[in-house]
């Protein structure tokens, strides 16, 4: 079933598609192909330089630390160095759900005028990182700029 989703979609995203609709954490470098982000922890090394205890046995040892108690493998990404990303795009079922996410004080990432805001169909995948919703858009619907679909829901322009 499909359903109505709004996001904002930065500049430098790739086009909003099904096969470019992964969701990753603010701020995390992304693969070539989008799908996947540079580990945080280990920034992308795989190895484990913050905490060495093996997690799996809590330093007990096991096999999976070879019977040491420690692990130089990260345990954040096993050692990939990449951690995937969830699929769909990032999104709000409503205008005002959105507005309110970007307009809360406590949200550290600012949005300028000019941003575009998409409204589009799709499908509902699950919830992101930050308990928003996660969709893959079948149709774009419409696509504005913040200013413009501020105006557009009779709300002031309050963030910048």
């Amino acid at each position: 079933m499909t359903e109505t989703f709004y996001r904002v979609h930065w500049a430098d995203c790739p086009p909003l598609t099904a096969d470019n609709a992964w969701s990753a954490l603010w701020g995390a470098t992304r693969t070539a192909d989008g799908t996947q982000t540079q580990c945080v922890p280990c920034d992308g090394t795989g190895k484990d330089a913050t905490d060495p205890v093996c997690r799996s046995c809590d330093g007990e040892r096991c096999a999976i630390c070879d019977h040491t108690g420690y692990s130089s493998q990260c345990q954040t990404c096993d050692g990939e160095g990449v951690i995937d990303c969830e699929r769909g795009y990032s999104c709000f079922t409503d205008p005002k759900s959105l507005i309110a996410y970007f307009t809360d004080p406590g949200h550290a990432v600012e949005i300028s005028p000019d941003d575009h805001v998409i409204a589009f169909e799709g499908t509902h995948q699950g919830l992101g990182f930050d308990g928003e919703d996660l969709a893959i858009p079948t149709r774009i619907l419409q696509e504005t700029t913040w200013t413009e679909f501020l105006t557009l829901h009779n709300l002031a322009v309050t963030n910048w």
